[in-house]
């Protein structure tokens, strides 16, 4: 109950405080419903519209107005083709899902905000975070580049790479010289080494 007064606080007062918008609590609730769905997939302002309603022009200033009450984040793909929008919260995200996320995103959505906050803490640290997703299929969720250096995740169902996610792996080695990826397993595993580049462990010994 606390949870829905306060979102509904935040929709209802914060968000018209930096956004002029007529749309009503509900529309908002349900803008903000389809991003918690649809996170970690390329934001389509056509399918957005046709699932919500609202106009892209629209869309657009809402989206600005909720990065900026800190209740979505932005996540740029290098590509440039589109952005993944995030919400802040893991636990507004699984409730706002009606817990529809996968474990795959749930991962993902943790090791994006832990390694957020860590980075973040220190002093000076300039770092970047977006995804890397080619039209040829090819694709990784979530890459951090700090100093020069880039290091991109994937969520392994199992313990072995899919032929899909190996090709994606591939393309960002070649594509990012001195970057590394980390494949990740949800269950406890010891880390191993599957190539000089490419390291398997489990999600919980990347957040410790």
């Amino acid at each position: 109950l606390a949870f829905t007064y306060l979102l509904r606080l935040l929709l209802d007062r914060d968000l018209r405080l930096v956004v002029d918008t007529q749309l009503s609590l509900e529309t908002l609730l349900r803008f903000l419903r389809y991003l918690a769905t649809h996170s970690w997939e390329p934001f389509r302002y056509a399918d957005s519209k046709r699932a919500v309603g609202i106009s892209e022009i629209t869309q657009k200033k809402i989206l600005r107005g909720l990065e900026a009450i800190y209740l979505v984040r932005r996540l740029s793909n290098q590509t440039g083709r589109s952005h993944t929008y995030l919400l802040e919260d893991q636990l507004e995200e699984r409730v706002l899902s009606g817990g529809k996320v996968s474990r795959e995103r749930q991962i993902l959505g943790a090791l994006y905000r832990n390694l957020r906050a860590q980075l973040g803490y220190q002093p000076g640290q300039v770092f970047e975070a977006f995804s890397v997703q080619h039209r040829s299929g090819a694709t990784l969720p979530l890459v951090f580049q700090c100093e020069g250096r880039e290091l991109g995740f994937v969520v392994v169902q199992g313990e072995n790479l899919t032929l899909g996610q190996t090709r994606s792996i591939d393309r960002f080695l070649r594509d990012f010289p001195s970057g590394k990826v980390i494949a990740v397993v949800g269950e406890a595993i010891r880390p191993r080494l599957l190539d000089s580049r490419v390291m398997q462990c489990s999600a919980a010994s990347v957040m410790i």
